[in-house]
């Protein structure tokens, strides 16, 4: 790397960016492959499920990123790479939020606000490096933006190369399909399923 440090910060900034929003995608798309697993142990099914279910699958999500980044923000790993990950622990907290209290947008914003004052105070206080600060600026940023302007990355999961039967109504399901659409490099999480007619 180089020796200027303005250099070496915007490389370090650039790398974070573009490191953690990739990390917080993967982990997005581990979410989807994560309740799509749990669906099949679960009371229910996908959009049929009660509002408990899901709830239940994203808490035990949010246990597991919580689980891994403690594990990975305290181990021996270089500050640039601990900042790009820092992004995905904060990305699912602000996601959380934004599903859990989504008939409350105003609290959702709220407590996001009230999330980031507390861990820029924990940085501050614990004197981290700036890199740690940027990052969570950046996805603050990035998650506030999606908030407020309705964009971000959807993930459209709907029944469809099984062919099963439906067994409410004896007709066929489309097959199963995933469609990731990234807008601006944001991310976020929208499941649908296609409406029946019954």
């Amino acid at each position: 790397m180089t020796q200027n440090p303005v250099v070496r910060s915007v490389l370090s900034a650039v790398a974070v960016a573009a490191g953690g929003f990739i990390l917080l995608n993967l982990t997005f798309v581990a979410y989807v492959l994560f309740v799509s697993a749990l669906d099949v142990v679960l009371p229910g099914k996908g959009g049929e499920a009660h509002a408990w279910v899901h709830a239940l699958e994203l808490g035990l999500f949010v246990l597991l990123v919580g689980g891994a980044s403690w594990w990975v923000l305290r181990s021996g790993l270089r500050s640039l790479l601990k900042a790009a990950y820092l992004i995905v622990p904060l990305g699912v907290a602000y996601a959380s939020l934004g599903v859990l209290l989504s008939r409350w947008p105003a609290v959702a914003v709220a407590l996001g606000v009230l999330l980031f004052a507390v861990v820029l105070g924990y940085l501050r206080r614990t004197a981290q490096p700036w890199i740690y600060m940027y990052a969570l600026v950046l996805v603050s940023t990035a998650m506030l933006t999606i908030t407020l302007t309705g964009t971000g990355m959807a993930f459209r999961i709907t029944p469809t190369a099984l062919n099963f039967p439906d067994t409410n109504v004896g007709a066929t399901a489309p097959p199963m399909s995933l469609t990731v659409t990234n807008v601006l490099s944001l991310s976020l999480i929208h499941i649908s399923e296609p409406t029946r007619p019954y």
